[in-house]
């Protein structure tokens, strides 16, 4: 290739990585979806984390120690549940890789209504078949979104997972070599797009939580909802996963 056509290329992928579009407001419903998922059940749910699993393994560990033996029930099945969910998309994209990524967001918005529906019902449960019910399905509904965001096209930035998210973002900025690498800055300014989003999802989650409960529990529907519109609105939502 002439020098002068690579340097038009990597010009026009460097303007092209700057740019926001459709699939980072995707990828912001999505961590909205799961920064809500997760205030609702660490506060109403035994403390149990939905999509934050090395938080959960944490809290199933603590739970184990201190002989708290339903509770550590409680986060072993969050667990159990979260990895039948990535089970699950993994099985469901194959399917038809050309709609993989709405494939799984409506199997996903199926577990989370029934996750609304379970409260609408019958409140927060406090133990009992209905509580395992919700754990259940919020965490299968993380476990799909974790693997369901990887067909968005967005390389390194999760919706569920921030530990990483967030080591990579202070890596970019305090690095010298990557802070100068055009590329490198796009991808934090990205990853901290999406992180600030969930952190105000989570905000907004504990906010609804005391002025109107049923909205803060619909609020991961309501997010995956939007983001399945916006999805079939896109011309290359159906990119597969590196």
């Amino acid at each position: 290739m002439p020098r002068t056509t690579e340097t038009h290329v990597r010009s026009e992928a460097c303007t092209a990585a700057r740019l926001f579009d459709r699939r980072d407001a995707l990828l912001a419903l999505l961590a909205v979806a799961s920064s809500g998922a997760d205030v609702v059940s660490f506060l109403h749910l035994q403390q149990v984390l939905t999509s934050a699993m090395t938080g959960n393994t944490a809290l199933l560990g603590l739970a184990l120690g201190q002989g708290r033996f339903l509770d550590a029930f409680y986060s072993g099945f969050a667990l159990l549940a979260y990895v039948l969910g990535v089970a699950l998309a993994a099985r469901v994209l194959p399917l038809d890789p050309r709609r993989a990524l709405a494939r799984a967001l409506w199997v996903e918005a199926a577990f989370l209504a029934v996750f609304l529906g379970v409260y609408l019902w019958r409140g927060f449960p406090q133990q009992g078949g209905w509580l395992v019910c919700m754990i259940g399905c919020a965490s299968v509904a993380m476990g799909m979104q974790s693997v369901a965001a990887r067909q968005i096209g967005r390389e390194g930035i999760p919706t569920v997972v921030f530990t990483s998210t967030l080591t990579s973002i202070v890596l970019a900025m305090a690095c010298p070599s990557r802070a100068q690498d055009p590329l490198a800055r796009v991808q934090a300014m990205r990853q901290l797009w999406v992180f600030g989003i969930y952190l105000l999802g989570a905000v907004a989650a504990g906010g609804l939580l005391l002025m109107a409960p049923a909205l803060a529990v619909g609020m991961p529907l309501a997010a995956v909802l939007l983001g399945m519109a916006l999805a079939h609105r896109m011309s290359d939502f159906q990119r597969p996963a590196r």
